[in-house]
């Protein structure tokens, strides 16, 4: 399931070429024009047509992220090992300052884990906090199970997250987010 936001590239036609050239029972694409970014609720739209395909499991991957290819051959039989309500979660790898590096330091962007497979209960939903905040939750509510993680640091694969490749585009990004989070959560730390 791919949610095409508000895009002004190529990114719904990619999508779309996807889906025609997999089958609509294979890719689904969901298109949302609205320019306010939603996460929690974007989330939820993709979640609720997984389940309108039959999923049992979910991996979350961002569009700016990619699973390290020593994982490629493991990551399926990893998720279908957990159960109702587990999440399995990966090393952040924070590729860094261009795509031949990676951060390793002990810094928060060196020692993450992402959750990136769940496996969904009745309960699995994903929503906004009680003062409507939207951003960053990668677990849905509802799943409180145990979670696995199976690669314990960077060394061993995991999620690629390229959003710091570029310095530039970081420093556009984390000032559009704390922008919007001032405005639309005023207060909010």
């Amino acid at each position: 399931v791919i949610l095409a936001h508000s895009s002004t590239d190529d990114t719904l036609g990619i999508a779309q070429r996807m889906r025609d050239s997999w089958g609509s029972e294979r890719v689904v694409v969901l298109h949302e024009t609205s320019p306010e970014w939603r996460e929690m609720d974007h989330r939820q739209r993709t979640l609720d047509a997984a389940r309108e395909l039959g999923a049992t499991h979910v991996a979350n991957v961002d569009d700016d992220e990619i699973l390290t290819g020593n994982l490629l051959g493991s990551i399926r039989d990893r998720a279908a090992a957990i159960a109702p309500g587990e999440a399995l979660q990966l090393p952040w790898i924070s590729v860094w300052d261009g795509l031949d590096r990676y951060r390793d330091d002990d810094s928060h962007w060196s020692r993450s884990q992402v959750h990136v497979v769940f496996a969904l209960t009745p309960q699995t939903r994903y929503r906004a906090a009680g003062d409507g905040y939207q951003h960053h939750a990668r677990r849905p509510r509802g799943n409180t199970g145990r979670v696995l993680t199976p690669i314990a640091a960077q060394g061993g694969g995991g999620l690629l997250h390229l959003q710091f490749a570029s310095s530039a585009r970081l420093r556009a990004k984390q000032a559009l987010y704390k922008m919007g989070e001032v405005l639309r959560w005023p207060g909010r730390q």
